[in-house]
Order: C-alpha cells, then sequence, then structure tokens
C-alpha cells in the first residue's frame, strides 16, 4: 500500500487541498456518527428517571418539549453525518479517478515512446 501511494504521490500533489478536504469530511462523518447516539441516550434517561432529573438540555424543563428537542438533535446529527459522508464519497471518488487518470495518461504516453523491438 505504501508502495502505491509513493507512486501516485506526484499526481495527487496537486490536489491536496482537496485530499485535505477529503479527510476533513471523513472526520467529520465520523465525529457526527459516533455522536448520534447521545440524544437517544439523553431521551431514554429523560423517559425513564424518576422526577425529572437532570438530562441535557437542562435549560428546558418541559419532560415533552424536551424529547421533541433531543429527538430533532438526533435528526440534526443523522441528516449532516449523510451529508457529510455523502460530500466525502463525491469528493474522493472522483479525486481518486482523476489521479488515476492522470496516471494512466502519464503510462501510455510513456509505452507509445517505447521502441517496437
Amino acid at each position: 500500500m505504501r508502495k502505491r501511494g509513493i507512486l501516485l504521490w506526484p499526481y495527487a500533489r496537486a490536489s491536496k487541498g482537496l485530499l485535505a478536504l477529503g479527510v476533513g469530511l471523513t472526520g467529520l462523518y465520523i465525529g457526527l456518527h459516533l455522536a448520534l447516539p447521545w440524544p437517544l441516550k439523553w431521551v431514554i434517561d429523560a423517559i425513564s428517571s424518576q422526577h425529572g432529573a437532570s438530562v441535557p438540555p437542562a435549560w428546558i424543563g418541559n419532560i415533552n418539549t424536551k424529547i421533541a428537542v433531543l429527538s430533532g438533535l438526533y435528526i440534526l446529527f443523522a441528516v449532516l453525518a449523510g451529508l457529510a459522508e455523502y460530500g466525502q464519497n463525491l469528493l474522493l471518488a472522483g479525486l481518486s479517478n482523476s489521479i488515476l487518470a492522470r496516471f494512466r495518461l502519464d503510462l501510455f504516453s510513456h509505452v507509445l515512446k517505447q521502441s517496437l523491438a
């Protein structure tokens, strides 16, 4: 794997910014995916708690409103994680295709320069 990375790095060097953006979107997706169960945990804690135990967000007093806000937060995390995954897939797939196209073009031109013998 490392040899392939070293081989393809000259072709990917021109797209360092897009590669960094792809890595950033991957990190955002992972972070949102890891944060996704927290609002659900808080909803379960709010439903099962006795006499309104402290469940975030503490500034919302009514249990129904708290469950609605936490459910909305869960949906927001899921949508943002989906958008980050979509952007990451789209960006890195297009970038990998362009890097491989540049590599194949160089390889093909090198093969054409060789003698027939």
